[in-house]
């Protein structure tokens, strides 16, 4: 202390430095006390739903074991609940944060979608349509040559097959008549749901997974023949397992791009699956198109993307309602070859870790009082002064320094 009774700056400083440094290992045994909390949570949940897989070797690349998978998911699933938790605000900070986003947003906030003239779309879309026989309206003596129709036509037909990859789930939802009468949602096996659903015969379903687990979505493989082209249609979240797909969001690096985890392994699970498949009916050369909705379609748009760059087939990717799952380099990448089709007020198209966190920051900056906000600003301000303290200190230590 100096003779006339004050602190110095770089004894103040070494003192706020130290209560940093405590602060820090408190927070740190607390991440440790909550991640094993979270870790035994999780194991039992997957417990509780049989999630267990039995054979990962080949479910997933890059675990040897069902055990190693096992502990790869609670660990990661742990850690984003970790996360979740410290960074969230208390409850009823939410509840005022999203009154006051809430009454901010007016119809003035709400996307505008612009006007896109018919031919620009048209030259857009072209590389990307697949040409059906299509009949005139009736009155018209042809066609008129637009390529949007086109895409909107075949879109609508791979909607229908991603709509079947659900088959017996969704059946009593489509035709709930007849499932009525019939007591078809019950009594119809898979596969036969999958044909109503789809209209494709049962000669033409080359390859099906019909259980799901961890890494592994039910899928479908057939000869389309409206379109001449081998389909592979896989379904989106339906179960306990599918769930485990879409939350394992850990970011992961490969190839050079940053890709959700969940759904790079579920995709590499089904190239390794039908890769010799594709080879030998596509050998004439037909097309590959991949389709899928939500976690379905996210897994067909990165498969299209790895049968292209791995093994040069000729791969097209008609995806609906698909959450953002790849970086911006790898979805510019894909624009030439995968067609997304979402539902404008659709909330999943925008989902991503990212923007979950951006939006729970919104909250919580929006629930801060006045006097709460004045105090971030203080606590900002008292951080740069203590790192000038700090850089002053060690200037002035090094001018005194012998040399």
């Amino acid at each position: 202390m100096a003779p006339n009774g004050h602190v110095p700056a770089s004894a103040r400083a070494s003192a706020r430095s130290t209560r940093t440094r405590h602060g820090a290992r408190a927070r740190e045994a607390v991440s440790a006390r909550l991640l094993q909390q979270y870790q035994s949570c999780w194991k039992c949940l997957l417990r509780c739903f049989c999630i267990s897989p039995k054979s990962v070797s080949s479910a997933s690349l890059q675990f040897d074991s069902a055990q190693a998978q096992q502990d790869a998911i609670v660990s990661t699933l742990a850690r984003l609940s970790v996360e979740t938790v410290q960074s969230a605000p208390s409850l009823s900070a939410y509840r005022r944060g999203l009154n006051v986003l809430s009454n901010q947003t007016s119809e003035d906030d709400l996307y505008a979608w612009p006007d896109v003239e018919q031919g620009a779309a048209g030259e857009a879309a072209a590389p990307n349509v697949v040409r059906q026989e299509l009949q005139p309206p009736e009155g018209l003596p042809q066609l008129p040559a637009t390529m949007l129709l086109d895409l909107a036509v075949a879109a609508a037909h791979f909607a229908r097959l991603s709509l079947a990859a659900y088959n017996k789930g969704l059946y009593g939802v489509v035709m709930p008549t007849r499932a009525f009468f019939t007591r078809a949602c019950c009594l119809i096996s898979r596969s036969a749901a999958f044909e109503e659903l789809s209209g494709v015969a049962q000669e033409d379903i080359l390859e099906a997974a019909l259980v799901a687990e961890a890494f592994q979505p039910v899928y479908w493989v057939l000869r389309d023949r409206k379109t001449g082209c081998l389909v592979v249609t896989i379904r989106g979240t339906f179960s306990m397992s599918d769930i485990i797909s879409d939350v394992y969001a850990s970011q992961t690096e490969y190839r050079n791009h940053v890709i959700h985890e969940g759904t790079l392994h579920s995709a590499r699970w089904i190239y390794e699956k039908v890769l010799p498949l594709l080879r030998r009916e596509s050998g004439d050369g037909r097309r590959v198109i991949l389709t899928g909705h939500s976690l379905g379609g996210a897994v067909a748009a990165v498969l299209a993307w790895l049968l292209r760059e791995d093994a040069q087939l000729d791969t097209l990717g008609f995806v609906f309602g698909v959450p953002q799952v790849v970086d911006e380099s790898l979805a510019t990448k894909m624009q030439r070859y995968v067609v997304g089709i979402i539902h404008g007020y659709d909330m999943v198209p925008q989902l991503s870790t990212k923007s979950l966190q951006d939006f729970q920051q919104q909250i919580a900056d929006a629930a801060k009082t006045p006097e709460e906000r004045l105090a971030s600003l203080e606590d900002v301000l008292q951080e740069s002064q203590m790192r000038c303290s700090l850089g002053l200190s060690r200037c002035s230590s090094l001018q005194s320094a012998p040399t």
